[in-house]
């Protein structure tokens, strides 16, 4: 194959992996659809490996793979768990490895700014999406609206465009909110103004109460990290939480606030709520269990250690490997976290190329605000590609760097 073919065969093939990324969480409701996604990864990496005869790896992915390892025996092991979610959460994490990989070898051939471009573009079709929930009752398939009528009544009129429910809409809206507008802040490109403005409209109107805080968090810390007065910031605050306290004094609280009004009255009787009670609970027992949990429970395993609450995910990413993957799924996520931070830093401190600087301090950022994302859906399992998110970033950045590095 001639070069100037083989260039726009890569071109087309391996911008299917991101469109495949930010996607394919529709598809992996279905293990069936999921299985098929697993093989298109597995079919570009091959081709890959064939065009362009190398096989590239690192430590990260290596790592990684290992997870996936141990999480196979796990999966063929314990046969106490219901077949569907056992096979579905397995072949989640099989599918995460595919794609760390096929990421790798993305970027390597892809730059930073192309990767970002369908980052903007699932923002912007997310944002088209909620508006036509929020003001014509768009319902598509995937949500728990078209599946569950008191669902549909509960949640009517509030976005969860592809996913279950609205918490785990606004998760990933976050977690692409803090990554996308810190990196065109550092590089100070004026489509961070719309990212923020199409982000907060999701945030907002979905009513999570997790998410709000985090996204109302990100200008303080921030500031801080930056060495910035925070002084305006601290006055806007101010300002919200007076305005939210009219709200609730005058009852006349609109649904995208009404969680905080649960909360205020919970502490004006000297409790907890009821989201944040549980989330507490669930961190307790798994404490207070550790013994059990020293090889997992196996892939959908938390369904069967969490019975007592009559729940089947445990609202916290981490806690949710311990229980699956043991003192070892543990260890090896958490090694891939730091890893990967101390990846991104290494970067910084070797190059002078603007988007790997700005992609790499934008992942930095985003890894602190991961650990409270972590505990906002009910489970980031359920969405693969962004439960891993900072590591594929991460991969990116590694990619360009070394290719950068190469040329």
């Amino acid at each position: 194959m001639n070069n100037k073919l083989t260039d726009k065969f890569n071109n087309v093939l391996f911008n299917i992996i991101p469109i495949i990324l930010f996607f394919s969480y529709f598809l992996s409701i279905i293990g069936i659809k999921l299985t098929i996604l697993i093989s298109i990864n597995f079919l570009i990496i091959l081709i890959y490996i064939i065009f362009i005869s190398k096989i590239y790896f690192n430590k990260i992915v290596i790592l990684f793979f290992l997870f996936m390892i141990w999480a196979s025996i796990l999966y063929f092991i314990n046969d106490s768990i219901e077949s569907i979610i056992k096979t579905n959460t397995f072949f989640c994490i099989v599918a995460a490895a595919l794609m760390m990989l096929s990421i790798y070898y993305y970027s390597l051939l892809e730059g930073i700014k192309n990767f970002n471009y369908y980052i903007y573009l699932f923002i912007i079709l997310s944002f088209i999406i909620a508006f036509l929930e929020i003001n014509y009752s768009l319902i598509l398939p995937s949500s728990g609206k078209y599946i569950d009528e008191e669902y549909a009544r509960r949640f009517f009129k509030v976005p969860t465009s592809i996913f279950y429910n609205p918490n785990d809409f606004a998760t990933v809206i976050g977690i692409l909110f803090i990554y996308t507008y810190s990196y065109c802040l550092f590089l100070k490109r004026k489509i961070r103004y719309i990212i923020l403005l199409f982000c907060l409209y999701i945030i907002l109107f979905t009513g999570s109460r997790g998410v709000q805080l985090i996204v109302l968090l990100f200008p303080l810390l921030y500031s801080i990290m930056k060495g910035k007065s925070i002084f305006k910031i601290i006055i806007l605050y101010i300002l919200i939480i007076i305005i939210l306290y009219i709200f609730i004094k005058l009852n006349q609280i609109p649904y995208v606030f009404k969680k905080y009004l649960d909360t205020f009255n919970a502490l004006n009787s000297g409790q907890i709520d009821n989201s944040s009670l549980l989330r507490l609970e669930i961190i307790i027992y798994t404490l207070k269990n550790l013994n059990k949990l020293i090889i997992g429970y196996g892939p959908g395993g938390s369904s069967l250690f969490l019975n007592n609450f009559s729940i089947i995910n445990p609202h916290n990413f981490f806690i949710e490997i311990l229980i699956d993957y043991g003192f070892i799924g543990l260890f090896l996520s958490v090694t891939i976290f730091i890893m990967s931070f101390k990846k991104n830093l290494y970067i910084l401190r070797n190059t002078d190329n603007i988007e790997i600087i700005a992609s790499c301090k934008a992942t930095i950022i985003l890894m602190f605000f991961f650990i409270l994302f972590s505990v906002v859906p009910s489970s980031l399992f359920l969405y693969w590609p962004f439960a891993w998110f900072p590591i594929y970033l991460t991969m990116i950045n590694l990619g360009n760097y070394k290719k950068l590095l190469n040329n």
